[in-house]
C-alpha cells in the first residue's frame, strides 16, 4: 500500500477542554477519538464470505417474508467473482438453502428464495449455529467473513448457548450482525448476541426497511478498509480511563480484547454504573490490571476489539478520563493507537495520537461545544437505558423520573420529536405501571443513533 493511500486513513483525537485547569482535586476530561477513511480507495476489494441466516417461522408471514426474500435476492445479485454466499433458513429447525460461489447461478438462487414459505416456531440457536458452521466451512483469512441473522421473535432456553457460539465465532474471525424485525424480539438478548459476535444490532420497525438495511450493511462489508482493527488506550501516570464507548455511527459498548471482556454494569450496556471484567480462571479482580477505574500505580493499556471497518460507517469513540492534580505545564494524558490489517496485506499497520494539554491556573477554560454535545447525547441515551432497567426491576416511579430527565435533555439538544416520544412514554408508564415494547425499542434505537459522525469536530483543535 502506498504512503499516500495509507495516509487517507486517519485517527484523530480532540478534547472537550482546550487546557487543563490546575485543580487540587481530580477532574473529568472527555476525549473523542475518530477513525475515518474519507476518500480512501483500497487497492483491491476484499472478497466476501457471507452467510444470511433468515427466520421463516410462522410469525414472518406476509409482508415481512416478502421483503426478506427481496433482500436475499438483491444480495445474491450483488455477489461478485470470488465472493461466497450461503443462505440458511430456520424456524424450529435449520437448513442450508443455497451455497453460491462467485455470483454464479443467480437465476436458480432467485427461484429457491421465492420457494421459501413460513412455518414452525423460532429456534434462534438452531439457525445461528447452522449459519456459523456454514460460514466456517467457506472461511479464509483473505475474505471478510460475516454472518447476518434476521429474526422477529424470541428464543427460549438456549440464550447462553447462542452467546457462546457467537463469541467463539468472533474469536475465529467470523463477525455477526443481528437484524431484529418488528417489536416482539428480545431486545436485551439480541443486543448481547450482537456484542458477543463483534457486530451490531439493527432495529427494523417496518418491513419496508428490510431491503434498505440489507443494502446498507452490504455496502459497508464491500468497502472494508481495515481488518481486525483494535483500539488501544494507555493513560499516563495519574490518569485513569473511567469509561470508553462507541458513539458513532451508533452508541454501543466496546469489547475488551485482552484479559477478558469489559462490560459496563448497572442495568444495561453503556449506561451509568461501573466497569467489571470477566476474568479468566484465577484472575484477581482486586488488581488494577483487571478492573477499569481502579487507581493503578503504573500506566495500563486498555485494548478494545473493533473488528472490520467499512467506509459506510466512520467510527468515533468517547473516552472518559479521570485526571489527578497535575504539576507540569504541559500534560501528556494518554496515548491512543489503532492497529489494523489493510484489506490486501498481512502486515499490521498502526496509527497513533497523543492527548496533550497545557495546564492553566484559570479554572474557567474554553469548552468545545461539539464534543460537549456528544457527551450530552450519550447522557440522554444512558438515562433512558437506566429507565428501562428500573422499570424491569419494578421501580416505576424511578423509571418515569429518568425518562422525563431524558426527555428534557433531548429537548435541550433540539431533538423535539424524540423528546416528545420519551415524555409520552413516561406519562403512559405513570398511568399504567407498564412499559410498551414498541415504545421502548423506538426510544432505545432512536437515542442510540443520536451521534452521527461529525467531520468538522476537529476543525478547531486538530490533534
Amino acid at each position: 500500500m502506498s504512503d499516500e493511500k495509507a495516509a487517507a486513513i486517519e485517527l484523530k483525537v480532540a478534547c472537550d477542554k482546550c487546557a487543563l485547569p490546575s485543580l487540587a482535586e481530580d477532574q473529568m476530561l472527555y476525549a473523542l477519538a475518530a477513525i475515518s477513511a474519507t476518500g480512501y480507495v483500497p487497492p483491491t476489494r476484499m472478497p466476501l464470505n457471507l452467510c444470511l441466516v433468515l427466520d421463516h417461522s410462522s410469525s414472518m408471514h406476509g409482508e415481512k417474508l416478502k421483503q426478506v426474500k427481496e433482500s436475499a435476492k438483491y444480495i445474491a445479485q450483488q455477489m461478485r467473482s470470488g465472493d461466497r454466499l450461503t443462505l440458511v433458513v430456520f424456524s424450529d429447525r435449520a437448513k442450508t438453502l443455497i451455497v453460491q460461489l462467485g455470483g454464479t447461478a443467480a437465476q436458480t438462487t432467485s427461484q429457491l428464495i421465492d420457494a421459501v414459505e413460513t412455518r414452525g416456531g423460532t429456534e434462534i440457536y438452531a439457525g445461528l449455529t447452522h449459519g456459523l458452521e456454514a460460514a466456517r466451512k467457506q472461511q479464509t483469512d483473505a475474505f471478510g467473513n460475516h454472518v447476518v441473522l434476521l429474526t422477529d421473535g424470541h428464543t427460549y432456553g438456549d440464550e447462553q448457548n447462542c452467546l457462546e457460539a457467537a463469541r467463539a465465532a468472533r474469536e475465529a474471525g467470523i463477525y455477526l450482525t443481528v437484524l431484529g424485525v418488528g417489536t416482539e424480539w428480545n431486545d436485551e438478548f439480541l443486543t448481547d448476541l450482537a456484542t458477543a459476535g463483534g457486530g451490531a444490532l439493527e432495529y427494523i420497525d417496518s418491513p419496508r426497511k428490510i431491503v434498505e438495511v440489507f443494502q446498507a450493511h452490504l455496502r459497508n462489508m464491500q468497502t472494508i478498509y481495515a481488518r481486525e482493527a483494535n483500539l488501544h488506550v494507555r493513560p499516563a501516570e495519574g490518569v485513569r480511563l473511567k469509561d470508553a464507548c462507541r458513539v458513532s455511527p451508533y452508541i454501543a459498548n466496546l469489547t475488551r480484547e485482552d484479559t477478558g471482556r469489559v462490560s459496563f454494569r448497572g442495568g444495561g450496556p453503556t449506561q451509568l454504573g461501573h466497569w467489571e471484567t470477566d476474568l479468566p480462571p484465577g484472575g484477581d479482580r482486586s488488581s488494577p490490571h483487571q478492573k477499569m477505574g481502579a487507581q493503578a500505580t503504573t500506566p495500563m493499556e486498555h485494548s478494545f476489539r473493533l473488528g472490520h471497518l467499512g467506509q459506510e460507517a466512520d467510527q468515533a469513540f468517547l473516552l472518559e478520563l479521570i485526571v489527578s492534580p497535575q504539576a507540569t505545564p504541559i500534560c501528556r494524558l494518554a496515548h491512543v493507537r489503532l492497529d489494523y490489517l489493510p484489506p490486501d496485506d498481512e502486515v499490521e499497520k498502526s496509527l497513533e495520537a497523543e492527548i496533550i494539554l497545557p495546564t492553566v491556573t484559570n479554572s474557567q477554560v474554553e469548552i468545545d461545544p461539539k464534543i460537549r454535545g456528544v457527551v450530552e447525547r450519550l447522557t440522554a441515551f444512558r438515562l433512558q437505558e437506566r429507565a428501562w432497567a428500573s422499570a424491569q426491576a419494578g421501580d416505576i416511579p424511578q423509571a418515569t423520573q429518568l425518562l422525563k430527565a431524558a426527555s428534557t435533555r433531548l429537548l435541550s439538544l433540539g431533538e423535539s420529536e424524540l423528546s416528545q416520544a420519551v415524555f409520552a412514554e413516561a406519562q403512559q408508564m405513570e398511568r399504567t405501571g407498564q412499559t410498551s415494547s414498541i415504545a421502548m425499542k423506538r426510544i432505545r434505537y432512536g437515542t442510540r443513533g443520536l451521534i452521527p459522525f461529525l467531520p468538522r469536530l476537529f476543525s478547531r483543535r486538530d490533534k
